[in-house]
């Protein structure tokens, strides 16, 4: 098998014909084609690896208060819902309190909200959450880039994800 590339500049393993050629229509990669396509698939699984990762601690939801051990969701569907809920509270008197959220198990008691400012905080702290989250994300990026650039590939394939 050889790595070979079509007339469309597709990329893709060939079987070699008896004599060690590659099938017409195909032309085999030079060696620096090679080590290009094997850096960049490196690059795209990891940077694919912190896109899921990333995910996955956003999904896991946000704790409030602190150090409470109480876990609420970020779903999507929770996002948008805090989105609303922080608009309001900032507008004042649109809420009623005490107001309930349940959290992310659903096996725990609800949480009272006392007042907007409880809900502008309650809000922020996801909010928070949710950018530490991607920030860490765009620095694992950020470090993975600069492997790129480098054409580390072995360093790309050793990088731990944090």
């Amino acid at each position: 098998m050889k790595l070979c590339k079509d007339q469309y500049n597709n990329i893709s393993y060939v079987s070699e014909n008896s004599d060690g050629s590659v099938p017409s229509g195909f032309t085999a990669l030079s060696q620096s084609e090679i080590d290009s396509f094997n850096l960049d698939n490196a690059f795209k699984s990891k940077i694919s690896e912190i896109d899921i990762k990333t995910r996955s601690l956003i999904s896991a939801g946000f704790e409030y208060p602190s150090a409470s051990g109480q876990i609420f969701s970020l779903s999507d569907s929770a996002q948008n819902s805090l989105l609303g809920l922080h608009s309001a509270a900032q507008k004042g008197g649109i809420l009623t309190y005490p107001y309930l959220v349940s959290q992310l198990d659903d096996k725990n008691p609800d949480v009272t909200i006392a007042d907007d400012a409880e809900m502008i905080t309650y809000c922020q702290t996801a909010f928070a959450t949710i950018s530490y989250h991607i920030n860490a994300g765009k620095t694992e990026k950020g470090n993975l880039r600069a492997l790129y650039n480098a054409n580390d590939i072995t360093g790309i394939k050793n990088y731990k994800i944090q």
